[in-house]
């Protein structure tokens, strides 16, 4: 085999170049986990006022509906 000839790379600059580049990485995913956290706690009180609506609802519906019934009771009653 014949020797070509010889290659210099430097290593260190490439090094330097691809830790930062993971460095950067790191700090989207850090951004994202972040953005995930709070929509997950957004979504979270989303579902407790939804849920705090939905009994209120309820109960002037039942409510409603019961004095609906003695209305009639008395009506029909009278």
């Amino acid at each position: 085999m014949a020797n070509v000839g010889n290659a210099n790379i430097d290593i260190t600059a490439a090094s330097a170049q691809a830790k930062s580049e993971v460095s950067d990485f790191f700090g989207f995913l850090k951004k994202i986990r972040f953005i995930a956290t709070e929509v997950m706690g957004g979504l979270a009180i989303f579902e407790t006022v939804k849920g705090a609506l939905s009994g209120a609802y309820k109960a002037t519906s039942g409510a409603n509906s019961a004095m609906e019934q003695y209305e009639n009771t008395l009506t029909v009653g009278g």
